[in-house]
């Protein structure tokens, strides 16, 4: 790998460090208008960008995902409901659905917005999806809002191959585990309701 001179470093950290006001941005939006608390970060780390720009072959002002955040839902509609909720926040809005076409494995639904030129991704889970990374990256306990699915420690998601079926309720019966739910069936969390 190619080391970078002190300079080229310097412009590079300001370079990420100017996402921070469009991602505080987004993420002022979806807690506002969505009532969730995505995880995330403003500025993807020096390294993680020098890696991609390696492996990729992109350019720096082709990546889409300096600055990003996550959703995660507990289940597939909603997961297309709040693709579609978080789509009508943003004028400039692009859907990228890596659930019809995985890369390595990962699914996920990104939606990358644009403020002020500057894209923002915003990856929208299933806890399946989410845990079912390859490079899985913890969820922060507790979470709000459609993020607030929390994964307790040691929970496992039940395989299809587990024997396991389902309810009348649709929740997993005879599986290896199942993650907190209320009286609904539904997984827990603090979404807030809209009316």
């Amino acid at each position: 790998k190619r080391q970078l001179d002190p300079s080229t470093l310097t412009e590079l950290d300001e370079y990420r460090r100017s996402f921070e006001p469009a991602y505080e941005e987004v993420v002022r939006r979806i807690q506002l208008k969505l009532g969730v608390t995505p995880t995330g970060r403003a500025g993807k780390s020096i390294p993680s960008i020098i890696e991609k720009l390696e492996r990729e072959s992109i350019r720096l002002s082709q990546m889409q995902d300096i600055a990003g955040c996550r959703i995660v839902c507990a289940d597939i509609p909603e997961q297309d409901r709040v693709v579609a909720e978080t789509e009508s926040l943003f004028d400039d809005a692009t859907i990228i659905d890596r659930r019809v076409r995985p890369s390595y494995g990962y699914r996920a639904v990104h939606v990358v917005v644009r403020i002020s030129k500057f894209p923002v991704e915003i990856q929208v889970r299933t806890v399946i999806q989410h845990l079912r990374e390859p490079q899985f990256f913890p969820l922060p306990s507790p979470l709000a809002g459609a993020g607030g699915v929390v994964a307790p420690e040691g929970w496992v998601p039940p395989l299809p191959t587990d024997g396991g079926g389902s309810g009348d309720d649709g929740r997993p019966t005879g599986g290896r585990g199942v993650g907190p739910s209320d009286a609904s069936g539904s997984m827990t969390g603090n979404r807030s309701k809209r009316t």
